[in-house]
């Protein structure tokens, strides 16, 4: 897949369910060791229920969510969780990882936020997550903001750690 391709930020929609659910499973595995919805094997059921409450939460104001597409193809998510810093999050498909475009998905991201209003960010991920810190200090974020508890995933209790810009 060519991540220089064409990228688009589409909002969550339970029309997409069906779409989605298949990048989820074949991500799984590997999302489960940093995120607490990857625990369970996903249904279209599940993936519907999240999609119809993401689109709820952008509605209210309270977050801005967005399946991340690649020439029309989705390839993961990105969003932030609306406040006074709002919080963001992503992943990409295996296909595309080390390739860039997480990168300018949350760039893009951050531009829509900026232009909301918005100057200061967050983002909190695991301490031994390196792709993701190589990600957020690239953006210009560095260690800080405070303690964060560490996240049980099943048995493991993994260590975390918040960034921040702006």
């Amino acid at each position: 897949m060519n991540a220089g391709g064409e990228l688009e930020l589409q909002p969550h929609d339970p029309s997409l369910a069906a779409e989605y659910l298949p990048v989820v499973e074949r991500n799984l595995e590997r999302l489960a060791r940093w995120e607490p919805w990857a625990q369970t094997p996903p249904t279209l059921e599940s993936i519907d229920a999240y999609q119809t409450w993401v689109a709820q939460r952008a509605a209210r104001g309270e977050a801005l969510e967005y399946l991340i597409r690649l020439d029309g193809a989705i390839v993961g998510a990105t969003g932030a969780r609306l406040g006074a810093r709002p919080e963001i999050g992503y992943w990409v498909d295996a296909a595309v990882e080390g390739t860039g475009l997480a990168s300018r998905a949350v760039r893009e991201l951050l531009r829509r936020l900026e232009a909301l209003g918005h100057e200061r960010f967050q983002a909190v991920t695991g301490a031994e997550n390196a792709r993701s810190i190589r990600l957020l200090e690239h953006l210009g974020f560095r260690l800080g903001g405070g303690p964060v508890e560490p996240m049980r995933l099943g048995a493991r209790v993994v260590p975390m750690v918040r960034y921040v810009r702006g």
